[in-house]
């Protein structure tokens, strides 16, 4: 039997909720919506915090940048390392990568080479009527495979430079930093996905977390097209429909609808027991191909384990391997420098890892006898 990289798991209480907000009169942006986003917060464990649906992690990145009103132009640090939505929506508002490296041992941001970048940056004579201002705007970092950045210092780094950070959790659901908290339990912008294959799977969808009530406010508009109000809103505030509304500004088409965010109701309340499978798959396979494959450092035990990153020398050839027992893994992912859309970094430990990094399968379908399998596979040689 084929042995699948990614399987969603959708189970009968999901499909019920789904039922039941298509049998209602409401399957937009509405009531469902509006209680998944309170569940997350109490989730998350910060009753300071705010959440907006949304129709994909994305459009939450796109929309933070939005948030934070950065001249056109100016740069964002960001690693090369990561799917190509991360770097795809700095440009939606017209801002431009700056490619940071990652640590060989983590995937993550390297605090190191971000702190050598924005001290380059301000070395660069760039004022505006007498102050001195530098390039880079932004940090977008990357909880990558759900292992979550060294916050600590990157948030150090920041607040030295005073530029703000926004994390990019669409692996992270979930997971928890070194602190203990969860992951989006944060003074930052954060970024949640739950596309189809996320630990927490709705089909499609995004969230996005702030303790700013203003962004929370503006984020709400600009989802909506820009409109103060959405139609729900206008509904429910006299029991009549209002059709008068106002338009701040050009916003977008980008919330979450109720049909996903039942999903989600449902899918959070069992988070926690699925990211704990996730967790066992990875340990398996960390201690029974160690002398095969070279796993990535986890200092703790916050992980969502969204998948495992692995090494091996010779990458390819183990991916052919596989794939001729019909066990298809994947890898995550080509540095985003090197797509004819960016321009080519000089990034030595990215490089280091995008060509040895494989993702062997991680879902929630994985029998033990599964993981086995994909473990003598692998042990075999090739």
């Amino acid at each position: 039997m084929s042995i699948q990289l990614f399987k969603p798991l959708i189970r009968e209480e999901s499909i019920e909720a789904v039922c039941e907000v298509l049998r209602s009169s409401w399957i937009g942006l509405g009531p469902k919506t509006k209680e998944f986003e309170l569940a997350f917060v109490d989730y998350l464990g910060n009753n300071k915090l705010y959440a907006s649906g949304l129709n994909s992690a994305t459009s939450a990145l796109h929309l933070a940048l939005k948030l934070l009103d950065i001249s056109s132009g100016a740069n964002v640090a960001t690693p090369s390392l990561t799917f190509i939505s991360t770097n795809h929506a700095i440009r939606y508002v017209n801002l431009y990568p700056q490619f940071v490296d990652v640590d060989k041992e983590t995937g993550n941001m390297s605090p190191d080479d971000l702190e050598r970048l924005l001290e380059e940056d301000r070395n660069d004579p760039y004022y505006v009527d007498g102050e001195f201002l530098g390039f880079i705007k932004a940090i977008i970092v990357v909880h990558y495979s759900g292992y979550p950045c060294d916050m600590d210092r990157i948030n150090t780094i920041a607040k030295k430079y005073n530029i703000p950070v926004i994390e990019d959790c669409a692996h992270a659901c979930g997971g928890s930093y070194a602190n203990g908290k969860k992951i989006g339990d944060s003074e930052n912008i954060c970024c949640f996905s739950f596309q189809a294959v996320k630990n927490l799977p709705i089909g499609d969808g995004g969230m996005l977390i702030t303790n700013n009530p203003e962004y929370k406010k503006r984020c709400d508009q600009l989802r909506w097209l820009g409109i103060d109000k959405d139609t729900y809103t206008r509904k429910n505030q006299t029991g009549d429909y209002l059709w008068k509304y106002e338009v701040p500004e050009v916003g977008f088409k980008c919330h979450m609808n109720d049909i996903n965010a039942a999903m989600g109701i449902e899918q959070l309340k069992v988070l926690d027991e699925d990211n704990k499978r996730r967790k066992d798959i990875g340990k398996c396979y960390r201690s029974e191909l160690s002398s095969s494959l070279t796993f990535m450092k986890r200092e703790h035990e916050g992980s969502s384990t969204h998948f495992e990153p692995a090494l091996a020398e010779d990458r390819d050839g183990l991916l052919r391997h596989l794939k001729a027992n019909d066990i298809h893994p994947g890898v995550h992912y080509r540095r985003n420098d090197l797509y004819s859309t960016y321009k080519e970094a000089q990034l030595p430990n990215t490089a280091h890892l995008e060509e040895r990094l494989i993702t062997l399968p991680m879902h929630l379908f994985l029998s033990d006898d599964d993981v086995m399998r994909v473990v003598r596979v692998v042990q075999e040689g090739w």
